[in-house]
């Protein structure tokens, strides 16, 4: 088995980067810059007031208490140059006059009818102007390959006039899952025998089967991540079949994502199909949940295509995917290896538990204050425990917990999405 941590640098390692595409930068939120941005002009170009008050000459005022008010600058207007021994009124973002060099705030002086009387200190040089440039300079960088731009990323773009910004294709994913006890959400439940949404009449959920979970689970993190997911597939658990599916959507994605099939029962031939396809580079990983993940590549004209081959069990499937395919997404958007690596912080449990002789063990857990309280059994097909957890728990491979010890916890909020 791979270690998970050797497991993680490979995925990242191995991730093809994606191409970058000029979008608007209304439309740039959330997706990661594929170029430099540089700045166009110094900002602010000119100095100007940092507040409501008077512009005035520092040297002026140290010679006298009263300075005549000669005129008004609004932001927004051209500033016309300040009379010798006199000041101007200037608002937040009003250019500074010629001849001014700093600002006092309203608030520190008393206002007669033509002038002003200062009533506290002479504020010292320069205060309350934001120098030209002070924000940045024309050719400074901005922003580096690489990032991941949020709103202040955007309000930084915005402010060079900049219409659009380049950034990494969104990764097209396609998602198939095998297995034949699965059947598609389509409102069946047992002893439904009508889907009143859709109005049509259903077969009744069956016991032997088993309503597919994993796709809407892992289409919601990839598209938390920035994914576009293209295609959804469902296959029968048949060799021939997976061979023909696989091969048919590894040529419309960047990605290829499968769960179910990857285990070593007597139907799960994800191992052998990707074999026959490409290349398997690694299999199996040292981690519970999740151990039977499998990653390799098919063969298609021109390239090749990655595939992530996930367990079928929905916990497991929800942990690789947190853990395995996001640093995989992280590479292709070609985010730094930090970036999609969150740090975990400790925290107190109130439980005891064995971990795994040979694995990494993730619990689902809750945090409450400095404390982590068990969300539930911890088993692969827990769906309840997953969706009541806000995090995990990391046990070392032969570590056991007692209560009152500490133990690493990532929240999730860190792991579904890039911030």
């Amino acid at each position: 088995m791979l270690a998970l941590d050797t497991a993680v640098s490979e995925l990242y390692a191995r991730a093809p980067r994606l191409a970058g595409e000029s979008v608007s930068f209304a439309h740039a939120c959330g997706r990661v810059s594929a170029k430099p941005l540089f700045a166009p002009f110094d900002w602010p170009m000119q100095a100007c007031s940092s507040m409501d008050g008077y512009a005035f000459s520092h040297a002026d005022a140290l010679e006298a208490t009263i300075l005549p008010v000669s005129h008004t600058i609004y932001a927004g207007e051209r500033a016309a140059s300040l009379a010798p021994g006199a000041c101007a009124r200037v608002l937040t973002g009003s250019l500074l006059p010629p001849g001014a060099d700093t600002v006092v705030m309203q608030e520190q002086v008393e206002r007669l009818d033509d002038s002003i009387r200062f009533i506290h200190p002479v504020p010292a040089k320069g205060a309350y102007v934001r120098h030209q440039a002070s924000v940045y300079a024309r050719g400074d960088e901005l922003m580096a390959v690489g990032q991941w731009l949020g709103p202040q990323q955007i309000a930084l773009v915005a402010s060079t006039g900049c219409a659009s910004v380049s950034v990494t294709k969104k990764p097209r994913v396609a998602l198939l899952s095998t297995g034949d006890e699965l059947v598609q959400v389509d409102g069946r439940v047992t002893g439904l025998a009508v889907d009143a949404k859709a109005g049509k009449e259903v077969r009744p959920l069956e016991a032997w089967e088993c309503v597919d979970s994993n796709q809407p689970q892992v289409a919601a993190l990839l598209q938390g991540l920035g994914c576009e997911v293209s295609h959804q597939a469902f296959l029968p658990d048949s060799l021939e079949r997976l061979e023909e599916g696989m091969a048919n959507l590894a040529t419309e994605c960047d990605l290829l994502v499968t769960c179910g099939g990857a285990s070593v029962g007597d139907r799960d031939f994800l191992n052998q199909a990707v074999s026959n396809l490409g290349v398997v580079h690694s299999w199996k990983i040292a981690m519970r949940p999740g151990k039977p993940f499998l990653f390799g590549s098919i063969n298609r004209a021109g390239g090749v295509t990655p595939v992530l081959c996930l367990p079928g069990n929905p916990l497991s499937a929800f942990i690789t995917s947190l853990l395995l395919v996001r640093p995989f997404v992280g590479g292709m958007l070609g985010l730094s290896f930090a970036q999609i690596t969150p740090t975990p912080f400790s925290l107190v449990c109130d439980f005891s538990f064995s971990g795994d002789s040979k694995r990494v063990m993730l619990l689902q857990v809750r945090q409450d204050g400095e404390q982590l309280h068990l969300a539930g059994v911890q088993l692969s097909d827990q769906l309840v425990a997953a969706a009541r957890a806000d995090g995990v728990a990391m046990l070392q491979p032969g570590q056991n917990v007692a209560r009152g010890e500490r133990l690493p916890y990532l929240p999730y909020s860190s792991l579904l999405g890039w911030r």
